[in-house]
């Protein structure tokens, strides 16, 4: 379970930080 959790706030940090270089990206272009 803990393992689990882990994993899922590895995965909410990684969507943000994919989400804010998608954003920059789209800026920029």
């Amino acid at each position: 379970m803990i393992e689990f959790k882990r994993k899922h706030e590895m995965n909410i940090i990684f969507n943000h930080v994919r989400f804010h270089h998608t954003a920059k990206i789209k800026i920029i272009l």
